[in-house]
């Protein structure tokens, strides 16, 4: 009895070391090996030094010049916000989702806008609890080359270290010249938008090679 336990014993002790084996080895180029495998270090992306964005179609979907009757209010029982038509006014949501995300991200952020009504953009800002996201604001009328320009001597960022987001228009062509790294969203921003605009900055050298690869 004594010596079937003891070998009882023996192959108790032999599982254990055949199992503490097989957990502790791993194996790397065909060979076993006790070192451990290293993560490798994720590539840091280039970040820029400025985002800005265009207000109408791009924060909100109208144009405050030509959809909007002023003046606007904010419902103090409701918290909405409507012009003096009883027109009920937002922003786009994933558009709102971005720019939380972006201002947590410790982004630097700007906004711009064309209309001359400066008024009644600073209300909807404030009315929608976005001003504070943008403590660089240029809003007034004329090219908005005129409204990055400024933004550019006052930062004293390069352009090739702004990402722009506009829609589609006509002003786009010369704000590339300029050395702008213009994104143009559709439906309002996203963080898709943001991330693909990130994409472009780290891996197209100038900004008219990215919008060769956007079209």
């Amino acid at each position: 009895m004594a010596e079937g336990k003891w070998i009882h014993q023996i192959s108790l002790l032999t599982f254990l070391v055949i199992i503490f084996s097989l957990t502790d080895f791993q194996v790397i180029n065909g060979e076993n090996s006790h070192e451990e495998v290293s993560t490798p270090t994720p590539i840091e992306l280039k970040q820029p030094k400025l985002i800005v964005f265009s207000l109408d179609w791009v924060i909100w979907p109208f144009r405050v010049e030509s959809e909007v009757v002023t003046p606007v209010r904010k419902d103090k029982r409701t918290g909405r916000v409507h012009d003096f038509v009883k027109k009920a006014l937002g922003v786009y949501a994933d558009a709102l989702d971005a720019l939380n995300t972006l201002y947590l991200r410790k982004y630097r952020l700007a906004a711009i806008s064309d209309s001359p009504d400066v008024e009644t953009n600073t209300k909807l800002l404030l009315y929608f609890n976005l001003y504070n996201y943008f403590p660089i604001q240029e809003m007034f009328g004329g090219p908005k080359s005129q409204h990055l320009e400024l933004i550019h001597r006052t930062t004293q960022i390069p352009y090739q270290d702004i990402i722009y987001f506009d829609v589609k228009n006509d002003q786009l062509t010369g704000l590339r010249k300029m050395g702008l790294w213009v994104v143009e969203v559709e439906s309002g921003l996203s963080i898709q938008d943001f991330d693909r605009a990130l994409g472009l900055y780290n891996n197209v050298t100038t900004p008219a090679q990215a919008l060769e690869k956007t079209c």
